[in-house]
């Protein structure tokens, strides 16, 4: 089993034991690092799309029952498969990137993530000084 990101940063997902004794702090029982690296360039100088992680059939239904996990998947930065060969596939389906990806020149065009969102031109930042 596969799980695929389209999320530039690893995503640890944590089961944790909630105390009695609401003074204790709470202790992990189990924990799924979901990997990252989605839209950043590798030492390769390759980007990809999406990243793969293998996973047991278990650990992806303990997956399923994770809040964070179904909410990842409900806003289409996750998703899973049988095989890693749909990844690809699955994630040209999936959001393309998180907020902590890299920007881009698409990024300031209109419409892009750093437009206005009134006008559609790019968002000046910082403050010009004169010379």
């Amino acid at each position: 089993m596969y799980i695929f990101s389209t999320n530039t940063n690893d995503i640890e997902i944590i089961q944790y034991a909630i105390p009695e004794n609401p003074r204790q702090e709470a202790i992990p029982l189990r924990r799924f690092t979901i990997k990252g690296g989605a839209n950043l360039t590798n030492k390769n100088f390759i980007t990809p799309r999406g990243v793969a992680t293998r996973c047991t059939s278990e650990e992806l239904e303990w997956l399923l029952k994770q809040r964070a996990f179904q909410q990842g998947v409900g806003e289409g930065f996750f998703s899973w498969s049988n095989s890693e060969h749909d990844l690809e596939r699955t994630v040209s389906d999936m959001q393309a990137a998180d907020k902590s990806a890299p920007l881009t020149p698409k990024d300031y065009e209109p419409g892009g993530r750093r437009a206005d969102s009134k006008t559609g031109a790019p968002k000046v930042t910082g403050q010009t000084v004169a010379a």
